[in-house]
């Protein structure tokens, strides 16, 4: 009887330690989600939701097309012809 006393008292003791370390473990699983939760929105940011600069915007991935405003602004910005061509009056 009193080897399975100490059985029990082992396996209460093992299970205490379990329950310390699935609660450490949740802990640090929670702070992790935080923290990626955090790092998405920041990655969601750009100069269109932010204050930051469009310099800061970085290219578009590969395969994606780039967004229709600057599709647009690059097509009014760009010159038709040539407009420096020698004048002759040098």
């Amino acid at each position: 009887m009193g080897q399975l006393k100490q059985a029990y008292a082992n396996l209460k003791e093992e299970m205490a330690e379990k329950d310390r370390r699935i609660e450490e473990l949740e802990g640090l699983l929670m702070g992790a989600l935080l923290r990626l939760e955090e790092l998405e929105r920041r990655l969601a940011k750009d100069s269109h939701n932010s204050s930051k600069p469009p310099s800061s915007d970085g290219l578009t991935p590969q395969g994606e097309a780039a967004p229709k405003e600057w599709q647009a602004e690059r097509r009014t910005t760009r010159a038709s012809g040539i407009h420096d061509a020698p004048s002759g009056n040098a």
